[in-house]
């Protein structure tokens, strides 16, 4: 007799205490043949994937995690960075002995991702890139994270984060989809003064990627929104023509956040994407 998996209907996290006392606090599916990991951007934890880990625990064990710093894990003291980044989420791979996944970025996440696939390229068997670029920060997108952070310090963290909101989504969003928009400026209040800065920081400060696109023989799935003003679709474009057989979708009617304002687009991407392996 065939059972199928159930499916998931809300996601449990769990706290994952590291060797020097800090906090990784991740959700995991537990059951399914391929492994897809979820990396969340900036500034938010992982609950902004509920809505996938619900849709697709059917298809691959699914890992979210939070961040150093966002959600429940803990901050540390070491100073933040791309790397950083990267090695927490080897640890907990480590710690769930799971060997090689399919990872998922956004934005920042998709940072984490490419510094995985530079730095541990025997641990990924595919990659999605989903509003995200290869590029390090210019003169100009320096300064700007710097300047953000001088704000931030004098206390303008709600001014700093209501602004970013209103880029993040496209106009269909901001005018027919409030409530996701709320939503969303909600999680980002939540984040810590402190963590905010320090990643500014770790992003200001992170390599560039796009010299390691060409060696990537892996399946790759890049994606991108219609309307992303952060990371707009020629970036997406650049990176699928270096990386050899990857594949690019735009998805229509959304920003930087596609996998909330059409969702529907974004997971039957992901879908056929896991259906592939």
């Amino acid at each position: 007799m065939i059972t199928r998996k159930q499916p998931v209907t809300m996601m449990y996290s769990k706290a994952l205490i590291k060797p020097d006392g800090e906090v990784l606090n991740y959700s995991d599916t537990s059951s399914g043949n391929d492994v897809l990991v979820f990396i969340h951007g900036y500034p938010f934890d992982q609950s902004i994937w509920k809505e996938q880990v619900i849709a697709l625990s059917e298809q691959a064990r699914i890992i979210a995690y939070d961040v150093r710093g966002y959600g429940s894990s803990s901050k540390g003291k070491e100073k933040f960075s791309i790397d950083l980044f990267a090695d927490d989420l080897i640890f907990l791979l480590d710690s769930l002995q799971v060997n090689k996944v399919i990872v998922c970025g956004l934005s920042m996440g998709g940072y984490i991702a490419l510094n995985l696939v530079k730095r541990y390229a025997e641990r990924v068997k595919g990659l999605v890139l989903y509003d995200t670029q290869c590029y390090a920060d210019n003169t100009i997108a320096k300064a700007k994270r710097y300047e953000n952070i001088a704000l931030i310090r004098n206390g303008g963290k709600q001014k700093y984060l209501e602004d970013m909101c209103k880029i993040l989504f496209s106009p269909v969003t901001l005018q027919q989809k409030y409530e996701i928009v709320k939503q969303t400026l909600n999680l980002m209040l939540k984040a810590d003064d402190d963590v905010l800065m320090r990643t500014l920081e770790a992003m200001a400060e992170r390599v560039e990627s796009c010299s390691i696109l060409a060696a990537i023989k892996i399946p790759v799935m890049i994606l991108c929104g219609e309307h992303d003003m952060l990371t707009p679709p020629e970036k997406s474009a650049f990176m699928q023509q270096q990386i050899q057989g990857s594949v690019l979708h735009i998805i229509e009617n959304s920003g930087h956040l596609g996998h909330l304002e059409n969702k529907d687009a974004f997971n039957q991407h992901l879908n056929n994407f896991l259906k592939s392996f």
